[in-house]
């Protein structure tokens, strides 16, 4: 079976290695996710969904220079 196609804009693959227990923990996440959605959320999903979070966090509390925002 084909994957879905998740991207609207161009992708970059990236591997990545976790400890077990860590995906073991992304893996009870994901299923009691996909129990509770009417797709199939992976755990590719939360980590992209994570990383996105994380990201939209520190910009906004970092300048470009990597300095706390307010602060000189």
């Amino acid at each position: 079976m084909a994957r879905p196609k998740k991207f609207t804009e161009d992708v970059k693959m990236y591997n990545i290695a976790l400890p077990v227990k860590m995906f073991k923990r992304l893996e009870k996440i994901s299923l009691q996710e996909t129990e509770n959605s009417l797709e199939h959320i992976s755990i590719a999903d939360i980590i992209r969904t994570s990383i996105d979070v994380y990201v939209g966090v520190y910009e906004q509390n970092f300048d470009e220079k990597g300095n706390i925002r307010g602060q000189s």
